[in-house]
């Protein structure tokens, strides 16, 4: 499994994540605690103009390794992650403003 060789995308947001249990008493009070050792990344990528040959690109790579994990290097940073999608689906939408653009945005998680 592969990320596929594509533009890099216009805007990435990212998130930390580290769920924690809750358990509330009858006295009122509440205990929490970390339910994981280690914290995880997740992110969104966005394009605000991609192609139809990346978008196919992408849309096949999303087919083939959907359930699995694979390595993706962050753009900006060059550090590369184990990840897998975060969604069920990739979003995308023609730009009207330019043919055969398209706005798009993928969810990653850290496997």
């Amino acid at each position: 499994m592969t990320w596929p060789t594509i533009a890099a995308p216009s805007r990435i947001t990212g998130k930390y994540l580290k769920a924690q249990h809750k358990a509330k008493f009858e006295t009122g009070r509440s205990v929490r605690g970390a339910k994981h050792v280690v914290a995880l990344r997740a992110w969104t990528l966005f394009w605000s103009a991609m192609t139809q040959s990346d978008l196919d690109s992408l849309l096949s790579a999303f087919g083939t390794d959907q359930g699995s994990t694979f390595t993706w290097t962050h753009p900006l940073t060059s550090t590369s992650y184990t990840v897998g999608y975060g969604a069920d689906q990739i979003d995308f939408d023609i730009s009207g403003e330019r043919v055969n653009r398209y706005e798009v945005s993928v969810d990653l998680e850290q496997a």
